[in-house]
């Protein structure tokens, strides 16, 4: 796994790691090391995403390589290109996530609640968890690959401290 960030977070590089049969990559976002890597999840990204690294990862991802846009709070303000398969709009007061669609990313997982999220629309793909009728989790395809946008943002919830959130990402 190749994560994309500028303010690595102990949490998800813990949670990726966690299996032991996960080798994360830490690299910041103004640069795409060359690798094999199987899937890559930008979290915590300072400023904007350049074009080039936009255009690699879709290439990426069409060619069979999964990604993961985690939400952080500024999100709604970052161009993802065509990454991102919905609108992310206001960042509001959270609620209780609720799961719509059992799935093996879904299933024996509580999310618990959130205090803050973006409100969404035009989703496109499977929408697994829900706040408010807002997607905190969607899978959508592209190419070969899949994209999924995880909207718990990591400071306005308590999931990265419960026990399921390593199973989750594992």
């Amino acid at each position: 796994v190749l994560l994309i960030t500028d303010t690595p977070s102990k949490y998800l590089k813990a949670a990726l790691q966690s299996s032991g049969k996960v080798d994360v990559t830490v690299t910041p976002s103004n640069k795409l090391p060359k690798g094999p890597f199987d899937a890559y999840v930008i979290h915590e990204v300072a400023g904007k995403l350049n074009k080039d690294l936009l255009n690699s990862l879709k290439d990426l991802v069409e060619d069979g390589k999964g990604l993961v846009i985690h939400a952080q709070s500024n999100s709604n303000a970052i161009d993802y290109g065509d990454l991102l398969s919905l609108d992310l709009l206001a960042y509001t007061e959270g609620d209780v996530v609720e799961v719509t669609q059992l799935t093996k990313l879904t299933k024996d997982i509580v999310f618990g609640d959130v205090r803050k999220y973006f409100v969404t629309n035009n989703e496109q793909g499977v929408t697994l968890a829900v706040t408010n009728n807002a997607s905190l989790l969607t899978v959508s395809p592209l190419g070969s690959g899949k994209i999924i946008y995880y909207g718990i943002v990591e400071e306005e919830s308590e999931f990265p401290l419960q026990p399921s959130y390593p199973i989750f990402w594992t």
